[in-house]
């Protein structure tokens, strides 16, 4: 039986659970995995009485930006921070709100929208920027336009950021079916798309507790759908799904739906972000779908959705 570690480390303790089902009835499948999840709630539970909090500090190198934290955008006029906001924008740029600065902690205006930065493996300073309130990616979607799209990585793209000579950081997007590259750049008391890189840099604040609380819990998945198609009965075939959590301990993750063991995932539980392995697991001739449920004890679910086509081996030559 799995150990369900779950607790934060300063307030582990020793849970014990002992299971009694019949192995081979006809309802064993479900009566496990509902005893499992009950499980994973009740521990999660215990060590996640939490306060939100709702102060920010402002990032100064780029090597300070972790992936996974929630972060406000920034722009910075006349020693005063302007968040965007909650909202979404088919257009140039977003009209921000004033916040409250007191040295270098922000208190965002109560209508700022909170971004998880989730790094792109292999690329330096390149990061998915994903709406926790929106639920929903920021892009660079055409000249000088803003846009939110359900998906990246090979749907859109990413951000990649630089360090500008006023403070700040610039970051640079590559814009689908176009070779033109859009900015995010402050300009005064708003962020703005722009086809050329600037000076005028936006500020990062990660959010951070307050009065001994934690921050609000999200959930990210990369991608949210697998498709394959056309893959032979005896191939193997495998996709990585990035998880991003943040201010949570640990998701559980299920199959279900119409054909769950036709896949296969090469883990239950997480308790940081990290990457889940969905593999075929199946030789039979025909169709499939299912559903993948990442889900925390409490509110936080993303489902992505799996289908597949297996056909005939090909004729050996």
């Amino acid at each position: 039986m799995k150990n369900f570690n779950l607790l934060r480390k300063s307030e582990r303790k020793s849970v014990g659970t002992t299971l009694a089902l019949t192995v081979g009835s006809p309802s064993f499948d479900r009566r496990y995995s509902r005893l499992k999840h009950l499980a994973f709630m009740l521990l999660f539970l215990l060590g996640s009485l939490n306060v939100w909090g709702e102060t920010a500090t402002l990032i100064s190198a780029l090597n300070d930006i972790e992936s996974g934290e929630s972060y406000y955008i920034a722009a910075h006029n006349s020693d005063k921070y302007y968040t965007i906001p909650n909202t979404t924008i088919n257009g140039q740029t977003f009209t921000c709100s004033e916040g409250n600065i007191s040295g270098t902690t922000l208190t965002p205006a109560t209508d700022a929208g909170e971004f998880v930065f989730t790094a792109v493996p292999e690329v330096d300073n390149a990061y998915y920027i994903y709406n926790t309130n929106l639920n929903k990616y920021l892009v660079a979607i055409g000249s000088k336009k803003f846009g939110y799209v359900d998906n990246t990585s090979s749907d859109y793209g990413y951000w990649t950021f630089s360090t500008v000579s006023s403070g700040g950081f610039s970051g640079a997007f590559s814009v689908k079916h176009s070779s033109k590259t859009q900015y995010l750049r402050a300009f005064n008391n708003s962020i703005r798309c722009y086809d050329s890189a600037t000076n005028q840099g936006v500020y990062l604040f990660v959010k951070s507790t307050s009065g001994g609380g934690s921050t609000q819990p999200t959930v990210s998945v990369t991608p949210e759908n697998i498709t394959w198609e056309g893959i032979a009965a005896n191939a193997e075939k495998s996709e990585e799904i990035t998880v991003t959590l943040s201010n949570i301990e640990a998701v559980m993750a299920e199959l279900s739906g119409d054909n769950p063991t036709a896949f296969s995932i090469d883990k239950e539980y997480l308790e940081a972000s990290g990457k889940i392995i969905v593999s075929k697991n199946t030789t039979t001739i025909g169709n499939y779908a299912a559903t993948l449920t990442i889900s925390d004890a409490e509110t936080q679910t993303k489902t992505i959705a799996l289908s597949m086509e297996v056909v005939a081996d090909p004729e050996p030559t």
